[in-house]
């Protein structure tokens, strides 16, 4: 009863401790909250992992919430033209209206690396760049409360 009892605990200490890390990785700017990853996965995966957590891939809206990210490097972003060439849309299916954070000659779709082209973009030392949805970066992924799971 006693070891039942320890191993109860520990698995809740355990729990404690896994719930504390992952709200420490959600930083509040803006009116919103920012989870940036340590690990890297593909466009398709990072979208799943943001909505597990209870967001989505960053959507940005601003001058000053891309001078809040711009020392993020190699960080997925929610941009994609992966419906139509050339047309850029956010994770939310909003437009791409204001494109001054391309990084020049940005973006080019680029095929050397993917013969299918590159239709999402990333941040990299503060200005964005398409790159082949397969490849794995970290993830910046947003939502409006900094509570885990939304």
């Amino acid at each position: 009863m006693l070891l039942e009892q320890k191993n109860s605990n520990d698995d809740l200490t355990k729990e404690n401790t896994e719930l504390k890390n992952e709200l420490q990785v959600w930083e509040y700017f803006d009116g919103a909250c920012y989870h940036f990853s340590t690990d890297k996965k593909n466009w398709t995966e990072s979208i799943d992992a943001c909505v597990t957590m209870g967001g989505h891939l960053v959507i940005i809206n601003s001058q000053q919430e891309m001078d809040f990210l711009k020392d993020k490097t190699e960080h997925w972003i929610g941009l994609t033209d992966a419906q139509e060439e050339g047309t850029w849309r956010w994770v939310d299916n909003t437009p791409l209206t204001d494109p001054k954070f391309w990084a020049q000659g940005q973006p080019n779709n680029h095929k050397g690396y993917d013969p299918d082209g590159q239709h999402c973009a990333m941040i990299k030392r503060g200005e964005w760049h398409d790159r082949s949805c397969g490849y794995p970066y970290k993830i910046i992924c947003e939502t409006k409360s900094c509570r885990a799971g939304g």
